[in-house]
């Protein structure tokens, strides 16, 4: 977990030996239960087999979710990092490679998306959730360009004046085929897509836009 951040700050060499020294914990913890291999960038496979394989996965996520948790020592930098799991298991014949890998992806995308440090085991429950996900990401990119925002008013009023002195701006999403979209959902992807900034500033717009034609004595709160 974020490794990305340690390029940034540290630099790439500093970054290529922080791999190194996950791999050399990730085989002793692994040991001759298995083999592991980077895969790219920051992600590395652990594949297992047993007659208890399910155990042995289990157990293998915590004591390496442990093992990543200690700090690193990489010339003279503390790095602490931590690490996210997706764990999938092949139950049947014609369960691929291919398959297990792309189920135990999507586990560790939900781990992800879920605040990370944590193992997560794959299910077709997590499968139709993400796709969803996925989608809700692909509207929201187009949204703000094709205006489907609108930012409501809560009105706040004083108990001593007996009157609203200030209206809250809330923003909404309007979906042209899903119809209203809680801010609650779609409000943390903003966040993780780097959206929340620009849709940020439309409120703030908007919001002054409205409050212009309102009595002067009648306040705008935005939340940035």
């Amino acid at each position: 977990d974020r490794f990305k951040h340690i390029n940034d700050t540290l630099g790439h060499s500093v970054g290529d030996l922080l791999l190194c020294e996950v791999t050399e914990r990730l085989e002793r913890i692994v040991g001759d239960a298995g083999f592991c291999a980077r895969y790219g960038g920051d992600e590395f496979a652990v594949v297992a087999r047993g007659r208890d394989c399910i155990d042995l996965a289990r157990t293998l996520a915590d004591s390496l979710l442990e093992e990543m948790a200690i700090p690193f020592r990489v010339e003279d930098q503390t790095i602490q990092i931590g690490c996210s799991i997706g764990l999938s298991f092949g139950r049947r014949v014609g369960d691929t490679s291919e398959k297990l890998w792309k189920q135990a992806a999507l586990a560790l995308l939900w781990a992800n998306t879920e605040g990370r440090g944590d193992w997560r085991v794959f299910n077709q429950t997590m499968s139709r959730e993400l796709e969803q996900r996925r989608r809700l990401e692909d509207d929201l990119r187009v949204a703000l360009a094709n205006g489907e925002f609108e930012t409501h008013f809560q009105p706040l009023v004083s108990v001593k004046q007996s009157k609203v002195t200030t209206c809250e701006a809330l923003l909404r999403w309007n979906h042209p085929e899903n119809g209203p979209v809680s801010p609650a959902l779609f409000v943390p992807i903003a966040e993780e897509m780097g959206l929340i900034e620009e849709i940020g500033a439309w409120v703030l717009q908007d919001a002054c836009r409205a409050c212009a034609s309102w009595p002067a004595d009648i306040r705008v709160a935005v939340n940035l």
